[in-house]
């Protein structure tokens, strides 16, 4: 289960702090009282979108929310080859003898 998302303040302090500050990914999660590996995902989310620190200062919580936002509907390919394959794993693993064991 996915745990709940930080609040906005911390979201925008962490960001507050890597553009004006001089600090590393690691004084900013003990600063801010959260795990290193999430503020290097939200970090990353926020390159990603090309913007400054400057820019955002000033956007509405739900502007700067939808930066961080996943593609949910967006699927890889190698899930849609291997989704086609369903209907016969089902057929075959009806079968006796059939298991879903890989062969050693």
């Amino acid at each position: 289960m996915a745990r709940k998302r930080i609040n906005m303040k911390k979201i925008r302090e962490i960001v507050r702090f890597k553009e004006t500050t001089n600090m590393s990914d690691r004084k900013i999660a003990r600063a801010l009282n959260i795990s290193r590996p999430v503020v290097a995902q939200y970090l990353k989310d926020f390159n990603a979108s090309g913007l400054t620190y400057e820019e955002t200062k000033d956007i509405p919580d739900s502007r700067f929310l939808a930066l961080f936002e996943k593609q949910r509907n967006k699927r890889c390919s190698k899930y849609e080859d291997i989704s086609k394959l369903f209907p016969y794993f089902v057929t075959e693993l009806k079968r006796t003898g059939v298991t879903l064991s890989a062969p050693a």
